[in-house]
Order: C-alpha cells, then structure tokens, then sequence
C-alpha cells in the first residue's frame, strides 16, 4: 500500500510592478522625492491529505462499532437462549456480524479486504460453504473520502450431507484484513494522475505492474513470492522508485535461475534512466542453492538504504550500472566452492575495469566479507566510499560480521 501522509510543497509569489518616469529637469536645486508602493499575495495554507482507514462490524444493538483486532464469532438467532453455543449440525447456517470499510481520511482510496484464515478444526471446514467471500476476494474497490462500503455479509452453511466424521469438531471466526492505499481523484495543479502508481502490494503481479509504472514510491503490502520468476524494472520509461519493503520478504517458493533466459535475480532493475532506492527494513531473500537477490544491468542504479539481502554467490551483482550502499544486512546461502562469501558483493569483471559497473559502501553489514579488501575484482578490492571505515566483529558461529561507518 502506498500512502502519502504528507505532501511538501514550497510556492514563493513574488509581485512587482515597477513603474519608469523618464523626464528632463532643467531646474537646478529641486529635491526630488521617490513615491513607492508594495503589492504582496498571501499563499493559502499548505494541508496534507490524510489516508485513514477502519474496519467496522454491527454490534448486537445494530450500530457499527471498531471492529479492528477483534475476533469475529458467529452469531445464533435473536430468539437463542443466552450463552447457547454455536455448534454445526448438517444444514445449519450461522452469520458473521456485518462488515464495512470506512474511509475517515479526506483522500480517496482503493482497498482490498482478504480473509486471512478461518479459525477452528480444518476438518469441520472442509463441510461448511461460505458465501460473501467471493465479494471482497483478491479485487480492489474504490472508496471516495469519507465515505463508507455497502456492508459485506459472510455466512457459513454446513452441508446437507456432512457425515458422523465432523462430530465434535469446533469452528471459531474469521480474521480479516484491509489492505488500503490512494487512488487517483484528487487533482492537484496538473492532472489527478500523480499517484497513479500507488498499490497494494501482495503478489508478483502487482509487485511487477508497480515496478513498470510508477515514478514515485512502491510499498508492500505483504510479503511476495514470485513463484519462479524474476520483478523486473526495466520499462522504457525514466524512473527514480523507491521500493519501500515495510519489513515484509520478497522471495521465491521456486526456482528462479535460468541463465539461458538471463534470469539470475528476484529483483532485477535494468536501464540507465531507472534509479531505485530500498529501504523499510524487509528483506529480499533468494531460494537456496538458486539466484542472486538483485541484479543491475544497462547503467541503472541502486540505492540500499536498509534490510536483509540473502543471495547464493552473489547477494547483488553488477552487469551495468552502479550500486550504493548505506545501510542493510548482507549475506550468502550458497558460497561460491573457493572463494566462499568473496563475491557477495560483485561486478562484471569487464565492465567493472571499463567504468561501466560499480559499487560505492557508505554502510551496511557483511558477513565473511570485507568491502574495504575483498577479492571480488581482483585481490584487495576496496569497494568502500572515502571517509568510511570497516569495523570488524566476530561471531560465536565463527563468522565475522563486516559493519562500514564513517570514520
């Protein structure tokens, strides 16, 4: 989800009219005085939108409460004897309390509601139908400024033909989530386009859709998998992105390595006109014994401010282009047979002699590799920025933990 808390803007109004009497005095003595004037516009006051938004449920009573960080229960008749427990029998149909999404915010929004996972025995689950949840599944809706959704109503109905098997089981409530962020409506001096890359951001798709088109910022929403592929940022469009991880993992449940298809990375960024930034403290972690976490090739750049970045060989390789780091974790699953964690941090050879390919560290912790003497390039290669330093530590495991500070 990308959210702009707060938009800075700096306007300075100058206005002047200066006003020219050319004339020819012939008398000598005159005092002459200078009549002036100021003209001056007060700038309206600066407000930032507000992104705000509640999960509500209808009580007992019939009003709608806070529903956030409550267990939703399914509810007997009002004509139930009080305290009777919910218990599903063939046939039977229980409700949630109603739903709705409330936007308290002056910014409009999309948002996504995904049904995290139903509490209670899984067996009895395989013999209960809900209805409602096809609603509000994997699409987004639009919410206007404070407004709300029409209310969402999840039931749960236990088949006819469920056996003696589901005797004696229980099943407890729902736990759902909304994953919100802005949507483009509000114009501002140009267009109403600026945030037409925001998203929610749980699957590859949207991750890779996010990297083709926006020209701003890029949050996850929940941690990715890319199911074999590689996100690539790589569009002909110019791009300065920043990636904000919000502590969640962009990773693979399968293989990605495919060098026939040049495909070596999760996170590949591609083209001179692309700068991304990552930061928010997640992490980028590669299958093991597969790929690389990133690759940047055809002169982008990229900027690590933060994180955990795991690779096999490589944590983040240099074809083209270049790679500042300023903070982050880094660290090998799979070392390379000779040289172990030598290459966590590399470059083309060819291109790193050339010019074309290369890696400053301003910060930054590397296990079993020293930025400031490393072999990645060479013997002594010395990655680290002027005006840095390397503090080595050691481990209780053995391992030495690499950390670049200003001297």
């Amino acid at each position: 989800m990308k959210m702009a808390n707060s938009k800075s803007a700096k306007r300075a109004f100058v206005s002047s009219a200066i006003a020219v009497l050319l004339c020819v005095v012939m008398l000598i003595g005159t005092t002459f005085a200078w009549f002036t004037d100021t003209a001056k516009t007060g700038v309206n006051k600066i407000q930032s939108g507000t992104l705000d938004i509640e999960l509500q449920m209808k009580d007992k009573d019939g009003n709608w409460v806070n529903a956030e960080g409550k267990t939703l229960d399914f509810r007997k008749s009002a004509d139930a004897p009080e305290g009777e427990a919910v218990l599903w029998e063939p046939g039977c149909t229980y409700e949630l309390p109603e739903l709705r999404v409330v936007n308290n915010g002056n910014l409009a929004l999309k948002y996504k509601i995904v049904v995290s996972g139903i509490t209670g025995d899984a067996k009895l689950l395989e013999a209960i139908e809900f209805t409602g949840l096809d609603d509000i599944g994997d699409v987004e809706h639009l919410l206007p400024a404070e407004a709300s959704s029409a209310p969402i109503k999840i039931t749960g109905h236990m088949k006819e033909d469920a056996g003696n098997e589901y005797q004696g089981l229980e099943a407890d409530g729902v736990s759902v989530i909304v994953y919100a962020t802005q949507y483009t409506h509000e114009y501002d001096s140009f267009d109403n386009r600026y945030d037409a890359g925001a998203g929610i951001i749980t699957t590859y798709d949207e991750l890779t859709y996010a990297l083709a088109t926006s020209t701003n910022v890029i949050k996850l929403s929940g941690d990715v998998d890319t199911l074999g592929n590689h996100a690539i940022m790589g569009s002909s469009k110019e791009q300065n992105v920043v990636l904000d991880m919000n502590g969640k993992t962009l990773g693979s449940s399968k293989d990605v390595w495919d060098d026939g298809a040049a495909r070596w990375s999760l996170l590949s960024v591609r083209g001179a006109n692309k700068t991304l930034t990552v930061t928010g403290n997640g992490e980028i972690r590669a299958r093991a014994n597969d790929s690389y976490a990133i690759d940047i090739r055809n002169g982008a750049t990229v900027i690590i401010k933060d994180g955990k970045f795991i690779g096999n060989i490589d944590a983040v390789y240099v074809e083209r282009g270049k790679l500042v780091v300023e903070g982050g974790f880094f660290d090998l699953i799979q070392k390379h047979p000779e040289s172990k964690s030598g290459f966590l941090l590399n470059c083309f050879d060819d291109n790193y002699k050339a010019g074309t390919a290369s890696i400053e560290v301003k910060g930054g912790t590397f296990v079993n590799f020293n930025p400031a003497d490393c072999a990645a390039e060479g013997a002594h290669t010395n990655f680290v920025a002027a005006g840095y330093k390397v503090v080595p530590a050691a481990q209780a495991n053995g391992d030495i933990w690499y950390t670049v500070v200003a001297e």
